[in-house]
């Protein structure tokens, strides 16, 4: 017999407790790539570290979802959300506790960031999102825009990390991330479950399935329910995957739009100073990005739903913008400029954030998804060369705006190739072609 719902006792819906509980876990991870990035800078600054350690830094976090995005997608799939996320807080515990105590270095700083680069995998990239997916069908936009907004969220606690920082240093800042993880923790352990099933509910909820009209069989549930704890054992198609060139061409098109958010997020601090500006003008600068980038990705079910954009036209418009953003730091020569173009990389990203998560999934609706997407993260994240490539060439040649203006023209192009995926009638784009 199947449990009382937690909808038909009048409380919350269980997947909403779920998304807020690994929701938590998005935002301390996320504020890794923000305000981390600060801390990061202001240890190079005050402990003569290298300044390729940042771009180093950025790129590792990416390289993190190369390597670790398809195997924590398989875990998920098999072991659970709430066993994967715990992993990712325990890794970044480690991250954090290591650079808060331990001497600075270049060396230990890019070890500690491959922890930190997993936590940032398994919450922001692969495992929220997936948990999204299994409690959530037909109204997913709604709650996968919040997910990936909240990687964004963290920005805005780099004013008050700064300020924690003017009385205990780059060290308080680590101590910060490290409580906010603990949070994070007794979040996951609280409210993250997969049992969708097992608590006698389906993808949305009872209720609102009944007020629209959808059917309550398993044909619209996230996995097929194979064993005590619902977990499904169905394969993703990968072979039709990776051999579909629209998929391909999604995906490395989703790549250089990452690749030129990724250059800002790792150097926006040390070219801002490099110019003159001082420090706190940086902070606003770093803030600005993230304050954007959770915009995008919070109006996204807006430029969706509400303008009767498709999912991929809405990527098409993110490269415009982007576009736009590198070509202005090529051309700015003013902190104004400057921190207007950030701004547009960093909405761009956002909106373009969402938009591909949704269009992933009508890709290819009937895999696994969880495993999918970790496919899909692992291809879009070898941006991590680029925050690098950024740095070298931006110390070999003493300036990093030529690099921009290539990355601006670069998203242009894949703004007009992206329309080679045709898309059906519905909006969809083929699974087959």
């Amino acid at each position: 017999m199947l449990k009382k719902t937690a909808e038909e006792s009048n409380q919350i819906f269980p997947g909403w407790l779920a998304i807020i509980g690994g929701l938590v876990a998005v935002v301390c991870h996320g504020t890794t790539s923000y305000a981390g990035s600060y801390i990061l800078s202001i240890m190079i600054l005050d402990e003569g570290l290298h300044s390729t350690t940042a771009g180093y830094c950025a790129s590792i976090i990416s390289l993190c979802s190369v390597l670790f995005a398809t195997p924590f997608g398989v875990i998920f799939s098999k072991r659970g959300h709430r066993f994967g996320l715990l992993l990712g807080v325990l890794s970044a515990a480690v991250g954090f506790a290591v650079l808060a105590l331990m001497p600075a270095s270049d060396i230990l700083v890019i070890i500690m960031y491959f922890f930190l680069g997993l936590a940032i995998v398994v919450s922001c990239k692969v495992g929220v999102p997936s948990l999204v997916n299994r409690w959530f069908q037909h109204t997913r936009e709604s709650p996968v825009s919040l997910v990936l907004a909240g990687g964004s969220m963290g920005g805005v606690f780099t004013g008050l990390i700064s300020g924690v920082m003017s009385q205990s240093g780059w060290r308080g800042g680590w101590v910060f991330m490290f409580v906010f993880n603990l949070i994070a923790l007794a979040a996951i352990l609280l409210l993250v479950r997969d049992n969708v099933h097992e608590l006698g509910e389906v993808r949305d909820g009872r209720r609102w399935r009944e007020k629209h009209g959808y059917t309550m069989d398993d044909s619209d549930a996230p996995v097929q329910r194979t064993g005590s704890k619902g977990y499904s054992d169905k394969k993703p198609e990968n072979g039709s995957l990776m051999t579909n060139p629209r998929f391909i061409l999604f995906s490395i098109a989703c790549l250089f739009r990452m690749g030129i958010y990724a250059g800002c997020v790792g150097y926006v601090t040390l070219i801002i100073v490099s110019k003159g500006y001082a420090r706190e003008e940086a902070v606003l600068a770093v803030g600005s990005l993230a304050v954007a980038s959770m915009v995008g990705r919070l109006t996204g079910p807006i430029w969706i739903r509400v303008l009767r954009l498709s999912n991929l036209n809405t990527n098409r418009i993110a490269h415009i913008i982007a576009g736009v953003g590198g070509l202005i730091v090529f051309f700015s020569e003013s902190l104004t400029m400057l921190g207007f173009s950030i701004t547009l990389i960093g909405f761009a990203y956002g909106v373009g954030y969402v938009a591909q998560t949704l269009v992933l999934s009508d890709l290819f609706p009937n895999a696994e998804y969880s495993t999918v997407f970790g496919t899909f993260t692992t291809i879009v994240n070898f941006s991590f060369l680029f925050p690098s490539i950024i740095g070298l060439l931006g110390a070999a040649i003493g300036d990093y705006s030529p690099i921009y203006l290539v990355f601006g023209l670069i998203n242009f192009a894949f703004a007009l190739l992206l329309s080679l995926c045709k898309q059906k009638h519905d909006g969809t784009v083929s699974e087959n072609t």
